[in-house]
Order: C-alpha cells, then sequence, then structure tokens
C-alpha cells in the first residue's frame, strides 16, 4: 500500500528522504473532481467519481451526500447501491 511519494532527499546524508502522505496527493485528485462537479452539477459520473474519491480519504458523510444525489436522480443506479 502506498503511504507517500517521495518529494525530496539529501544527498550527503545515508537514506535522508522527504515524503508527502499520499492523503494530499488524494486531495489534488479531490479538488479536480469537485472543479468538475461544480462544472456540470447533474452528472451523475461525476458524482459517482467524487465519491469513490471522497471513500479513499475516509470521509464518508461526504462521499454519502454524493451517492444520496446520485439516487435521486437516477434511482437504478446500481453503482450508487455499491
Amino acid at each position: 500500500r502506498l503511504l507517500g511519494i517521495t518529494v525530496s532527499y539529501v544527498g550527503e546524508s545515508q537514506n535522508l528522504n522527504f515524503a508527502v502522505p499520499i492523503h494530499y496527493a488524494d486531495l489534488t485528485s479531490l479538488k479536480a473532481m469537485d472543479a468538475a462537479v461544480a462544472e456540470d452539477p447533474s452528472s451523475t459520473r461525476n458524482l459517482l467519481q467524487r465519491a469513490a474519491l471522497l471513500y479513499e480519504v475516509d470521509e464518508y458523510d461526504l462521499a454519502n451526500a454524493d451517492l444520496a444525489r446520485v439516487l435521486a436522480a437516477e434511482p437504478e443506479n446500481v453503482s450508487a447501491y455499491s
């Protein structure tokens, strides 16, 4: 499982690396999805993708709100139920 992304290191030392926690990278993806949802708020595809990203960063209440919006628009949407 990925924990972080190495962003820099100290060359003169022995294995001293600095990393950004993976949650920050997830938040970058989440910001892009927020922009996509803002651009087209009726797109259930965008809402589903944002909900998946929210689940990855343990934001369950926000993800469930997106899924509820999908189900309100498309009650038969199997992806929103799963």
